[in-house]
């Protein structure tokens, strides 16, 4: 009980990723673990085997994998069906057959889902659940969870991130979501521009960044950069993020190329993983054929990025793609380094240009060069702009604002 006595409001939070990422790991963990107890009992419910349910679990806080959840596929004569030369030409052009087509497919495969949506609304009422709140957007799996909400006449909350594509049935959903959050207003206006989520019902709410004191403390520089055979004298632009093409490490590389002739010192640490993909292959070769071997270091995976970030001068985020919202890229306003970022996505929203960050045209080496060295030209107006940074940073964008937010948001709904 907490001190009004009142029962507690327990939320449903609901993820159906198959996988840890950072919608989990910088949305929904915080999330969870912070909540206020006083007012607010959590329970997760994972669509499928996740491994930070142990984590979770170790936190005494409750999960629940969903037994009941199914593949989105076609049921094999669907999919044969699919595979037919004609029907393959539907879906692929642009015609109004096309779009007839895919708008029944978005309510057959709600059909699919019939026995799932009926086996949630089971769950919802037998846990007792007051609000439901869904890790994403309503499309694909989240279509049974909002009807399932509805069936059991609980409100429900859908937080999206990512510019995801709605069919028809999606758009007739959205009139039953409760509250749709966005991570960014770029989401937002994609989402609406969709009908994938209604204005009068809609807001913004950004990520945080968690325990904001450990990313401004300060580290041994000197040790890291050691290890990454650096030196002190070194200026180090890092880039942090999985390796994947859309996260754009290529471009990263293209542009330490441009930098390069005018500045042969400045050198590059490549922080991600897995380095035992296609991709990691094709970024060592393209370090050959660059003449950057010299220059450009990387360390695999780390747990340790605080530290990391330390022994960087310049953090520069290379997306290729539209990013919803770059936690690594906040991270480094966070400790007090001058960012580049992508002008795309959410993250113009994130930095305000040549006072908090700056920002290059996306996919643009030429453009993500100039912005490098511009830092590289002038170091003092850099740490103008860090600082500027990190105070926006660790004032707008903490995990801690986020919760408060959505506790804000919870309270209104369950009035």
């Amino acid at each position: 009980m907490n001190q009004s006595g009142a029962r507690k409001k327990r939320i449903l939070f609901i993820e159906t990723a198959r996988n840890v990422g950072g919608s989990v790991t910088n949305v929904l963990y915080p999330m969870v673990m912070d909540l206020d107890r006083e007012r607010y009992e959590p329970l997760l419910l994972f669509y499928w085997p996740n491994p930070y349910r142990e984590r979770f679990e170790s936190e005494g806080i409750p999960t629940i994998v969903f037994e009941k959840a199914r593949s989105w596929k076609h049921p094999a004569p669907i999919a044969r069906l699919q595979k037919n030369k004609a029907v393959e030409n539907i879906q692929k052009n642009k015609s109004k057959r096309s779009v007839l087509y895919h708008a029944l497919g978005s309510y057959v495969q709600i059909g699919y889902f019939a026995p799932q949506i009926w086996e949630l609304t089971k769950l919802i009422k037998a846990h007792k659940v007051d609000l439901v709140h869904l890790n994403k957007d309503p499309a694909m799996y989240g279509r049974a969870i909002v009807l399932a909400a509805k069936l059991a006449r609980r409100p429900v909350v859908c937080y999206a991130q990512n510019f995801s594509e709605f069919q028809a049935a999606d758009r007739q959903l959205a009139r039953f979501v409760d509250q749709y959050v966005h991570c960014s207003n770029a989401i937002g206006k994609h989402c609406m521009a969709q009908g994938g989520s209604v204005p009068q019902k809609a807001c913004t709410i950004y990520p945080g960044v968690v325990d904001v004191e450990k990313w401004s403390r300060p580290y041994d520089t000197s040790l890291m950069r050691r290890e990454f055979g650096l030196s002190d004298e070194d200026f180090v632009v890092g880039n942090i993020g999985r390796l994947t093409p859309w996260k754009g490490q290529d471009v990263f590389l293209k542009a330490l190329a441009e930098v390069k002739r005018e500045a042969p010192d400045v050198k590059g640490l490549i922080v991600g993983g897995p380095t035992d993909s296609p991709f990691y292959k094709e970024l060592l070769a393209l370090t050959e054929s660059l003449n950057l071997a010299d220059n450009v270091y990387y360390t695999g995976f780390r747990d340790d990025i605080p530290q990391v970030l330390a022994s960087v001068d310049v953090l520069a985020h290379s997306s290729c793609k539209p990013e919803p919202f770059a936690t690594a890229a906040i991270e480094g306003m966070m400790a007090g380094r001058p960012v580049i970022v992508t002008n795309a996505g959410g993250m113009p929203e994130m930095v305000q240009h040549g006072v908090t960050g700056l920002l290059a045209d996306i996919n643009d080496p030429g453009a993500m060069a100039e912005a490098i060295l511009f830092y590289y030209r002038d170091q003092d107006r850099a740490q103008r702009i860090a600082k500027a940074g990190q105070k926006r940073a660790t004032t707008e964008l903490s995990a801690q604002r986020h919760i408060d937010e959505f506790e804000a948001l919870y309270q209104r709904l369950l009035v």
